[in-house]
């Protein structure tokens, strides 16, 4: 069964995280998520490593995964440096994957670095179809990929990123990324009506969107994804990772959208 964690960017706001880490971790397991996504600014760099432990030993607590980390950048050797020691408390912490984002060719082989030092830690990376990113569409990911060129590099797919390169075919996309497929990250967008509020629309690609509410007919086709996902025998992770809108309570729509994903995994 396809395995469900929560971001903790669904708790970020102006004015930092609207629960403490461990309250986090707390909520996540209530609510039946199966792992969670630590956002750096919840265990930054700096952290000491026998307070990673504790964040190891608290998920452990509760039956909970830390499905990934994400790194700062690969822009230069001390991003870089920054980057692998990122990675380190990934490990150190026991998280699956580190996430890693590849904006320019020139970054390429500190990635090809990156995941060889991961590679001797037993450990994987994995790239997000992202919008502004070399893996902003399905083929320039799988090039992407292919120039990494490492066995322990794989992708996250992301069905908003798909709608926001203007490309609707998500099972396509899902069959074209299969082999490389680990993580799927759900989140919801939608065109932005006429009259949106300005504060309410996010442009990608110069393309006005909303964020859309779980079962929104508008937003993400769920069922159609999960149909993909069934289709090649996704047994992997699902990672709510959208924020919340104005006004919403995130507890609450974390929980909104587990009761949808639930019933959805279990047909899958």
């Amino acid at each position: 069964m396809i395995r469900l964690s929560l971001s903790g960017r669904l708790f970020e706001s102006a004015d930092g995280y609207r629960l403490s880490r461990m309250a986090f971790l707390d909520f996540a397991r209530t609510a039946g998520f199966d792992g969670v996504e630590l956002r750096y600014p919840q265990l930054p760099v700096e952290t000491p490593e026998d307070e990673v432990v504790g964040v190891k030993r608290a998920l452990r607590a509760r039956g909970l995964a830390w499905l990934y980390g994400t790194i700062e950048g690969l822009e230069s050797d001390e991003a870089y440096r920054r980057a692998a020691a990122t990675m380190r408390q990934h490990v150190l912490g026991a998280a699956r994957f580190t996430r890693v984002t590849v904006f320019e060719a020139d970054q390429v082989p500190r990635a090809q670095r990156l995941a060889d030092e991961a590679r001797a830690m037993d450990h994987s990376l994995i790239i997000q179809l992202h919008a502004g990113t070399l893996a902003d569409t399905p083929s320039r990911a799988l090039d992407l990929l292919g120039m990494v060129g490492r066995p322990n590099v794989g992708l996250a797919f992301d069905a908003s990123h798909l709608r926001f390169a203007g490309d609707e075919d998500v099972a396509g996309a899902i069959d074209a990324l299969a082999p490389h497929l680990r993580v799927v990250c759900i989140q919801s967008y939608k065109p932005a009506p006429p009259g949106a509020a300005a504060g309410d629309v996010v442009r990608v690609n110069d393309r006005p969107f909303v964020r859309a509410l779980p079962g929104d007919p508008g937003g993400v086709d769920l069922e159609r994804l999960f149909d993909g996902l069934r289709s090649i025998g996704f047994k992997g992770d699902a990672l709510v990772m959208c924020d919340a809108p104005p006004g919403v309570d995130p507890q609450r729509l974390a929980g909104d959208w587990f009761t949808r994903l639930d019933r959805l995994r279990t047909e899958a």
